[in-house]
């Protein structure tokens, strides 16, 4: 079982997917992803863009890895599978990305999470029996809020705009009550 699970709030901050993650030479310290948006208070709007960023840990070799793509994929928390990414942001990323613009597709209000995979590493979703030293391992965001727009309810204003005639007999009156006042002054 993986230890990076958004339904026991173990996500608060993000974490690396070790489930089933083997070394390639046995003693190795994988790489990873470091996820620096979104974050635990990220709340994004679905038909909005989300910046997706991050950058990489001391242990990946940056100058190797990765060096064919990068998948992103989303899920949310209610229906969380840690074997079933199925939902994909984008994959086939450039290995040189460090950020994605994400538009929020059309999705029920609700606790969101990403996952990162780099060069198709990821012994959950494929046949890859381990991880090279170096490579990043796939990462799985904090859990962010994701919203649908509120739609304001419209109605017809009760009152019409101002009319000329309406202004000119205001004016009117303002200057007949501002000429009794002048001249109740100098009774």
């Amino acid at each position: 079982n993986s230890t990076c699970n958004p339904k026991n709030n173990s996500t608060v901050t993000g974490c690396s997917d070790t489930t089933n993650v083997i070394s390639c030479t046995g003693s190795s310290t994988p790489g990873a992803f470091s996820l620096s948006n979104p974050t635990q208070y990220t709340v994004a709007e679905v038909g909005n863009t989300l910046n997706i960023s991050w950058s990489y840990t001391a242990q990946t070799n940056v100058n190797r890895f990765p060096n064919k793509s990068i998948d992103i994929y989303f899920q949310s928390t209610v229906s969380y599978s840690s074997t079933k990414w199925e939902k994909n942001v984008t994959l086939g990323l450039s290995p040189k990305a460090m950020f994605y613009l994400w538009k929020i597709p059309q999705v029920q209000n609700g606790d969101f999470v990403i996952r990162l995979v780099a060069d198709g590493i990821d012994p959950i979703t494929s046949s890859t029996t381990c991880v090279p030293e170096g490579a990043p391992i796939p990462y799985i965001s904090s859990q962010f809020l994701v919203v649908n727009p509120v739609q304001l309810a419209t109605y017809p204003d009760p009152f019409p705009p101002s009319s000329s005639a309406l202004k000119l007999c205001w004016n009117a009156a303002l200057a007949l009550l501002i000429t009794s006042f002048m001249f109740v002054g100098l009774l």
